[in-house]
């Protein structure tokens, strides 16, 4: 009886695996093909004749694109957990006048969708003379991401037993070095979601870049794909291709991070 319930949750799991990898299964299918395998053989078949050249051609015309996100996303990620971090733990642990109004502010921030803000901020970036320049696409990034990173890590901060902080201040260590040496290292699981969650919605982004750029050489990769669908939108196997090179860095993350998230969600870090 127990061997069979084994079975029956390996064989449901195996299943659910394999739906969950259908679409890069398919993608990966269809990239390997050569452009006259693919129309003759339909997307499905197996490739006969495996090439990488459709990589070699989808590389050659998204790399400027790929470059242009890995630079947002190396600025724009660690200054919005820093900023982000180092409001939540003053504001987790000071009392003075204004304290909630600030928090209040700062969560509302996640209620404002984005795309509300589109007029707004292009006015402002206009003003200040921030258009199609990487500077204001990374003040945006930073901006709109840093509510639900303070979100994130105010809720860790406040479970933070406070004798720790208490013995450090007797010993004479100043704020900035508790915040730094104490709590940053206890916090490293619910940074690395931050980290994680923060770089998926940068380098996911494609309304602002297309909304406040216009020049090509400064759009990040999804914007780019948009432009490599339309000059390969005959050719299936390239597009598969440039998609599958596009999302190398997001599965590098995930896989590199997978402990820290499971850690950090174990804990509570996701809790309010």
């Amino acid at each position: 009886m127990k061997n069979a319930k084994k079975i029956a949750i390996y064989v449901s799991m195996t299943a659910l695996i394999l739906i969950w990898l259908m679409p890069i299964l398919y993608l990966v299918n269809s990239a390997l093909k050569s452009p006259n395998e693919f129309f003759m053989n339909g997307m499905f078949s197996l490739p006969q004749e495996p090439t990488l050249k459709n990589f070699g051609i989808a590389w050659k015309k998204i790399k400027p694109y790929f470059l242009n996100s890995l630079f947002y996303v190396t600025v724009s990620v660690p200054i919005i957990v820093l900023l982000s971090s180092m409001a939540a733990y003053a504001l987790s642990r000071f009392e003075f006048k204004g304290k909630h109004f600030l928090v209040g502010l700062l969560m509302l921030g996640m209620l404002l969708p984005a795309h509300v803000t589109l007029l707004p901020n292009y006015l402002v970036l206009k003003s200040f003379h921030l258009l199609n320049k990487p500077a204001g696409l990374i003040l945006l990034y930073v901006s709109l991401n840093i509510s639900f990173t303070f979100f994130l890590t105010r809720g860790h901060f406040l479970g933070i037993n406070r004798e720790i902080e208490e013995a450090a201040m007797v010993d004479g260590c100043p704020t900035w070095q508790i915040f730094f040496r104490i709590i940053l290292p206890m916090s490293v699981p619910v940074l690395i979601i931050a980290l994680v969650m923060n770089y998926l919605n940068v380098w996911n982004d494609l309304v602002l870049s297309i909304v406040y750029v216009t020049k090509d050489e400064m759009l990040p990769v999804t914007a780019g794909l948009l432009r490599f669908t339309e000059e390969y939108a005959q050719h299936y196997e390239r597009m598969t291709a440039g998609i599958l090179i596009s999302i190398i860095p997001l599965s590098v993350i995930f896989i590199a991070a997978q402990k820290y998230i499971v850690a950090g969600m174990a804990e509570g870090a996701l809790k309010g």
